[in-house]
């Protein structure tokens, strides 16, 4: 299993801790419930960890934004608070796990890796009721799973990088995507990998590249990915 861990408000201390113990896991630490509600829906992370010394504070809120936004990932929840409502709130609002500091490590890592080798079994359950997902948009018919797409019966094989990309067009259909959102997105921090990739995509998704359907471009800012208007003539 190649698994990744998102964390919220995790301290520098109890992320090298969690890295030295866990080293075949990635990580991704976010600070702001924006970037973590994109990381776990783009970068299809096993397990969402919640950091927070008093979970009232904004623990819950937490919880309830990657329910309300359909996230099915599981969460731990980590507090040094002792109060019991505290761990009643966090299970009604989508907790899988409440952890009250301070915890023997081993105990903690145990049930870090009960969650996530959970989280990996209902992922293999659900690829195998939903293999052939099928994401449309228009004409475009997305395969995420086979790694391709369909554009008036054109069929297209598309990159680990590619298909990572359009899916984060797809989720953010009709707003407009910055440079550095994109960057993110393709772990690069070169700015002219965004036109090439973006180029590629148009040249296996758009009816007509000299006049781009999907993926329009935003002078100065970067792209935005549209739904064409039914009965235009924009597919043909």
């Amino acid at each position: 299993m190649n698994e990744s861990i998102l964390l919220l408000d995790a301290s520098n201390n109890m992320i090298s801790k969690l890295k030295n113990h866990l080293p075949n896991y990635k990580f991704y630490h976010d600070k702001t419930i924006e970037q973590a509600l994109r990381d776990a829906i783009v970068k299809h992370v096993s397990l969402i960890i919640i950091m927070k010394d008093h979970f009232m504070e904004t623990g819950g809120y937490l919880c309830q934004q990657f329910r309300m936004h359909n996230i099915q990932t599981p969460i731990v929840v980590v507090s040094s608070s002792t109060d019991e409502y505290d761990m009643v709130v966090a299970y009604e609002l989508g907790a899988d796990d409440y952890v009250m500091l301070p915890i023997n490590e081993r105990v903690l890592l145990a049930r870090i890796k009960a969650q996530v080798r959970r989280s990996y079994l209902c992922n293999m359950k659900r690829f195998e009721m939903d293999s052939e997902r099928i994401l449309t948009v228009g004409k475009l018919r997305i395969f995420p799973e086979s790694y391709r797409v369909e554009v008036q019966n054109r069929k297209s094989d598309l990159s680990g990088r590619e298909m990572k990309l359009l899916l984060f067009f797809y989720e953010n259909k009709g707003r407009v995507l910055t440079r550095s959102e994109l960057l993110e997105i393709c772990d690069s921090s070169d700015e002219r990998i965004i036109d090439t990739y973006v180029s590629k995509l148009r040249r296996k998704i758009e009816p007509k590249r000299s006049k781009p359907t999907y993926i329009e471009t935003v002078k100065h800012v970067g792209y935005r990915f549209r739904t064409p208007v039914i009965g235009s003539t924009e597919e043909q």
